[in-house]
C-alpha cells in the first residue's frame, strides 16, 4: 500500500497509529487504486475526518462580520448545548444538499 501511495512503509506506519495526519488526497487516490465505490469512499472520507484532533479554519479571505462568526464559534464550541450543536448541524447539512 506504501508504495501505491508513493510513500514509505514508515509513514504509513505513522499514519495508521496516528502519529500523522491522513493526507487530504488520499481517500481519493485510495478510492482510485482499490476501485471503492462512491459509498465506500464516502465512508473512508468519515473515517478520515473523524481521525482529526484538530481543524484549522482559514481566515485570510473573511472580513467583517465572518470573521468574527468563525472566531466566535472557535471561541465558544465547547459551551455549545447539545441543542445548539443539533440547530447548527441542521444548517450546515441542509447546506450541502
Amino acid at each position: 500500500m506504501a508504495e501505491k501511495l508513493g510513500v514509505t512503509t514508515s509513514y504509513l506506519s505513522a499514519v495508521e497509529v496516528g502519529k500523522r495526519k491522513v493526507p487530504k488526497k488520499w481517500p481519493r487516490l485510495i478510492a482510485d487504486i482499490y476501485d471503492l465505490s462512491q459509498e465506500e469512499y464516502e465512508e473512508l472520507v468519515r473515517a478520515k475526518d473523524m481521525s482529526l484532533s484538530s481543524v484549522t479554519i482559514s481566515l485570510d479571505n473573511l472580513e467583517g462580520a465572518d470573521k468574527q462568526i468563525a472566531l466566535a464559534f472557535a471561541r465558544s464550541f465547547d459551551a455549545l448545548s447539545e441543542a445548539d450543536k443539533e440547530n447548527i448541524s441542521k444548517i450546515l447539512l441542509k447546506r450541502r444538499d
